[in-house]
């Protein structure tokens, strides 16, 4: 199964209704897990793993950010950085092993998850 957000500010909003519950139409209510910063811009792409353990987020700075599940709290920590791109990440996706980034420098890059390590 492919799973791809492509949400620019996502945090930003996120950040700014801390400890709020958002009410959708539905009548679903939604509560902050988690505000993850890392990234020294905005963010433009997320991807979240197969299983759910890894999220990616790419962002103007150049990087991918890789996240892993810390427990049951849904509290995240930072596994470390892809980085190789000469621009912006404009977008993520995740597939199997593989992680696939776009960029403003016109390039697309193919990432393999090799035992906690990824490479180019």
């Amino acid at each position: 199964m492919l799973k791809l957000l492509s949400m620019p500010h996502l945090l930003t909003r996120i950040s700014r209704q801390e400890n709020q519950g958002v009410e959708e139409s539905s009548g679903e209510k939604h509560s902050l897990v988690a505000t993850l910063e890392k990234h020294n811009s905005g963010i433009n792409a997320l991807a979240l793993s197969t299983d759910g353990s890894i999220l990616y987020s790419g962002a103007c700075d150049r990087s991918i950010v890789v996240w892993a599940k810390d427990g049951a709290d849904g509290g995240m920590v930072v596994l470390g950085a892809l980085r190789g791109h000469t621009e912006s990440i404009l977008c993520l996706v995740v597939v199997s092993d593989l992680v696939c980034s776009g960029s403003a420098d016109k390039t697309i890059r193919v990432w393999r998850r090799v035992e906690r390590n990824y490479h180019v």
